[in-house]
């Protein structure tokens, strides 16, 4: 991940609201974020080190329950798999197929 620009991009994770287990939270530094602005729109690049998927056994499921939230102060908020603010309960989340390398 290599992308530049003048514009600042950050990436966290947010507790789960009403979990029955609260899950250590990462380190911000831990998530490796890039982004690109475009003509067009935006391109953003996260990736997610195995250590911070708390509980999550590749071997045992592929799949993972994934939702974000990007912030543009220019353009407003934009999510995927869920509306509005965070956070959301994981069963509301959709699901992502993750692939090794």
């Amino acid at each position: 991940m290599r992308f530049r620009s003048a514009r600042s991009t950050a990436a966290w994770q947010q507790p789960i609201r009403r979990a029955r287990e609260a899950p250590p939270i990462c380190e911000a530094k831990q998530l490796k974020v890039a982004s690109r602005c475009r003509k067009d729109g935006y391109c953003l690049e996260l990736a997610l080190p195995r250590q911070v998927l708390n509980g999550f056994d590749p071997e045992e499921n592929s799949r993972l329950g994934f939702a974000y939230l990007v912030t543009d102060h220019e353009h407003g908020e934009q999510t995927w798999s869920v509306p509005g603010r965070f956070p959301f309960h994981p069963s509301t989340w959709a699901a992502v197929q993750l692939k090794g390398k």
